[in-house]
């Protein structure tokens, strides 16, 4: 869906390009409200998780906490303030350092590895369903976000696909690998597998490859924080764009061609929403990004019937049946998690609908001061 979106739409905001141009105005306004917010409460969880890992691996006092907190977030906003090519290029370091420890690991553990312990599985009554369906959703959503930066790719007809592919073969491996060689070491006990139990299982194998493991814990999540930054911003950029925010947010820094406002707002952002629980923020975070991938998902759909002949540099394999292939059992996974949200989750959630929805009638109706009606004229993407 990524790759063909982008490409049939090669320009910066992805996700809410899509949805507007699939349905106008009304759900182009509600999947961009519930982006910004579902992408400020997701990159809040990176830095809070680095300094959990930071002091995993040395225990640090609180204010140290706070003064390492406030490192990543200068590190990450002075990354995201130049060229999206600086961006790319600390992600590939993350990346491989992020790997490097698993690609030891393997070298060490596969050829004693017991692939019988891979069927002594929990009965199903024994699986915590919730958790399971949000971990499955939570490790591979995000490829979306490629999509904001479709107007600085080159050649996105070949890009978009090929780095799709490569992601999903990376994100894979790296899950895969770990979990295969700790279900041979721990089946059928299946109750150590806590949070951080990776890093255990490589302390097992190896003193030295636990910390190792645990370094690239804390890489992980920069790199997150650094890329997700970066696309983010630009959705921030499209919104302010279509005057559904204050115009300033469309404001780009020509130097290094950035979004410098949508930066600045993510970043200050995840300063105020660090005091929040954190479960809360995950559950809000998880029940939003289901909103939006619904609206995404049934934009892919919609264009498809709605303009079959628009160029479409990549397209999913065998048309319209190909791309009800590839999303009605992601919609099942979403309708999943929101069935299994709690309580709490369902009010805040439908309480900030509630929200949008006022907003969008004010911005209508011309009542708010930055707005001008119908859809604004779109500037140059960043």
């Amino acid at each position: 869906m990524t790759a063909e979106l982008s490409t049939m739409m090669s320009s910066n905001g992805g996700y809410i390009v899509w949805v507007q141009r699939a349905f106008g105005p009304f759900w182009g306004f509600f999947n961009a409200y519930n982006s910004v917010a579902c992408n400020a409460v997701d990159l809040s969880l990176y830095p809070i998780l680095f300094v959990q890992f930071v002091n995993d691996l040395h225990p640090l006092a609180t204010h140290t906490k706070v003064l390492v907190f406030a490192a990543v977030i200068v590190l990450v906003f002075a990354l995201n303030m130049r060229s999206l090519d600086i961006v790319g290029l600390a992600s590939v370091v993350f990346t491989l350092l992020v790997l490097s420890p698993f690609i030891a690991e393997a070298f060490m553990e596969v050829p004693r590895m017991r692939p019988q312990a891979w069927f002594e599985v929990l009965p199903a009554s024994a699986i915590n369903y919730t958790l399971f369906i949000n971990t499955m959703l939570w490790n591979w959503s995000g490829f979306d976000g490629a999509g904001s930066i479709a107007g600085e790719v080159k050649n996105p007809g070949r890009s978009y696909p090929i780095g799709v592919l490569l992601g999903i073969f990376l994100i894979t491996i790296n899950y895969v690998v770990p979990v295969a060689i700790g279900a041979s070491r721990t089946a059928p006990h299946w109750d150590l597998w806590v949070e951080g139990y990776l890093i255990t299982i490589a302390k097992h194998v190896a003193p030295w490859l636990g910390t190792w493991t645990l370094v690239a814990s804390c890489m992980s999540q920069l790199g997150q924080y650094n890329a997700n930054l970066s696309t983010t911003s630009r959705a921030v950029w499209r919104v302010g764009s279509y005057r559904m925010l204050p115009p300033v947010f469309a404001t780009i820094y020509r130097k290094y061609d950035v979004p410098v406002v949508g930066v600045v707002f993510q970043t200050v952002c995840v300063c105020c929403l660090v005091v929040f629980d954190f479960e809360i923020i995950v559950q809000f975070s998880n029940f939003l990004n289901c909103i939006t991938l619904l609206l995404e998902f049934a934009a892919f759909i919609v264009l498809k019937y709605n303009e079959p002949h628009a160029p479409r540099p990549y397209e999913v394999p065998g048309g319209k049946l190909g791309a009800w292939i590839i999303t009605v059992p992601k919609i099942i996974l979403i309708v999943a998690t929101l069935a299994v949200a709690s309580r709490i989750t369902w009010i805040l959630c439908a309480a900030f609908q509630v929200f949008t929805i006022v907003m969008y009638v004010l911005w209508k109706r011309g009542l708010l001061s930055y707005v001008v009606q119908g859809w604004a004229p779109v500037p140059e993407s960043p």
